[in-house]
């Protein structure tokens, strides 16, 4: 029994250098000693074990005036690969990554109308494939697969819960489908926070630790940092931003209440007001660009009509702006972040959209809690979900199980 449980501190002490190298690398076998509080001497094993195992490198010299030149270790970026998925009602985007977040391989594809759920799952199965078969990945074991979820997800038992933009898409099993296709260890989170995670490890909120991430698309969702660690709440639904209430009485939600945010914000709640506006005789230049067929209507044919300066498109693209800073100035007197990050489709309308949101923050959160508050554009694009979900799955399978849900992003 002693022995067992010598096996398991070992175990778990490999696990701790093995993740710390791979998230703070290059590092020295000094500061790793320091920051893991083990003997020197254990240091140095686990790392020479590591050597062994071709999971890490020694790549230089750190830089010193004084004393010996301590070596820096870092992974293998090429010791392994992992697949990811990130998925709306229109599209697949699929990346393969290696182990320091460098993409390998890229697959986009279109959902055809009217796809059910079965449908769906295939297309992302055969994306997997494709990556995973593709010379970049193959060159590397997969240790890992993840889905960003656009819907509310119970991400420890890998179940997409919810995505009310996509009809009949209830309590799927993503982990358990994928596993037993695959072989292959899954993890399901929502794509707003795998968005957020992407702009803290590279775009917009690299030095911050108090972090909302608000995605304005098909569906509005928030994702939450604080101090430095994403916030899921008690049953991983934190965020739901576009369910909350903003217009009482206002149109039905496919959440079943009224007046939801993303009744009346998203792409399709503009589509939809702009659509029973010029059918109830409204002027615009959109009936000519779609020819008098107005289910044609699209957010790109509104974004170009804002810019030309179709005056129905800007006062329901102003009103959108609104409703949101409404929503985000609530969110930001509850929360008190550091910043607040917009991602999402229709950042296309520009200062359309954010000055209405911006001067609505402005009036309605609390002066003191915007004092220094930036509300940005990502930084990091359409990949953001995809990237930020590969983080996520490196951090599964090479974190400490046991503290699984106390990882941070911090500034250090």
């Amino acid at each position: 029994m002693p022995r067992k449980k010598n096996n398991s501190v070992r175990s778990y002490y490999k696990a701790l250098v093995k993740n710390l190298i791979r998230t703070d690398g290059p590092i020295s076998r000094i500061a790793l000693n320091k920051l893991t509080g083990m003997r020197l001497a254990s240091v140095t094993d686990v790392t020479k074990e590591l050597l062994k195992e071709d999971f890490i490198k020694e790549i230089g010299f750190e830089c010193s005036k004084r004393g010996r030149r301590k070596v820096l270790l870092d992974i293998n970026r090429d010791a392994g690969r992992v697949a990811t998925l990130d998925f709306n009602s229109n599209r697949i985007l699929g990346l393969g990554a290696d182990l320091k977040l460098g993409i390998n391989y890229r697959s986009r594809r279109i959902i055809p109308n009217n796809s059910d759920k079965d449908k769906i799952i295939q297309i992302m199965k055969d994306i997997l494939y494709e990556i995973i078969e593709s010379p970049s990945v193959k060159i590397a074991p997969v240790l890992g697969i993840g889905v960003a979820d656009p819907g509310i997800v119970d991400e420890n038992a890998g179940i997409s819960i919810l995505a009310t933009q996509m009809k009949g898409w209830e309590n799927v099993p993503i982990k358990d489908i994928m596993e037993s296709e695959f072989g292959c260890p899954t993890f399901l989170e929502s794509d707003t926070r795998c968005r957020l995670i992407a702009e803290k490890h590279l775009g917009a909120g690299k030095m911050k630790n108090d972090i909302l991430m608000v995605e304005l698309s098909s569906g509005i969702g928030a994702g939450i940092m604080s101090e430095g660690r994403l916030f899921r709440g008690s049953r991983g639904s934190a965020g739901e931003l576009g369910h909350m209430m903003i217009l009482e009485n206002g149109p039905y939600c496919n959440c079943g209440s009224r007046g939801c945010l993303e009744a009346i914000a998203s792409s399709k709640a503009i589509i939809r007001k702009l659509q029973e506006a010029i059918k109830s005789g409204a002027a615009s230049s959109l009936s000519k660009v779609c020819r008098g067929d107005i289910s044609k209507i699209d957010i790109n044919m509104i974004s170009q009509a804002t810019e030309d300066g179709d005056k129905l498109s800007l006062q329901i693209i102003e009103e959108t702006g609104r409703f949101i800073g409404e929503a985000i100035a609530n969110s930001i007197n509850l929360l008190n972040p550091e910043i607040v990050i917009l991602t999402g489709d229709l950042l296309a309308f520009g200062d359309y959209i954010l000055n209405p949101i911006r001067g609505m923050v402005r009036r309605q959160a609390l002066s003191y809690n915007t004092k220094d508050v930036g509300i940005v554009i990502a930084e990091v694009g359409e990949e953001a979900a995809a990237i930020g979900m590969a983080a996520v799955v490196l951090d599964e399978v090479f974190g400490i199980p046991e503290l699984r849900h106390q990882r941070e992003y911090r500034v250090r």
